[in-house]
């Protein structure tokens, strides 16, 4: 099963332009996740593809390098690897409960 989701604008704010993406990659960008099961066994993963960072869609200088430096740090400084990998294995969690 593959689960595509792609950045969006912001639903709190109220604007004329609801083309305009407010997170700090580009509207193009999108995660996959994906799970799979072999007989008794889950994995999932999540692969980003286009991750532009979103520069051009911003409303100040501020917003900009903001945007610039959560992509651009995420990636080289594997923030977002490990932000995946522990979102991943929270999800395959599982709780035993006592009857």
């Amino acid at each position: 099963m593959v689960l595509t989701v792609n950045p969006s604008r912001n639903p709190t704010e109220k604007t004329d332009d609801e083309s305009v993406t407010s997170h700090f990659f580009s509207g193009d960008a999108t995660n996959n996740f994906c799970l799979e099961r072999r007989e008794n066994i889950l994995n999932m993963c999540v692969i980003g593809l286009s991750e532009k960072t979103n520069t051009d869609e911003t409303k100040n200088a501020f917003e900009t390098a903001r945007n610039f430096a959560v992509a651009n740090a995420g990636r080289f400084l594997g923030v977002q690897k490990a932000h995946w990998k522990l979102f991943c294995e929270s999800f395959l969690k599982t709780e035993k409960t006592e009857k």
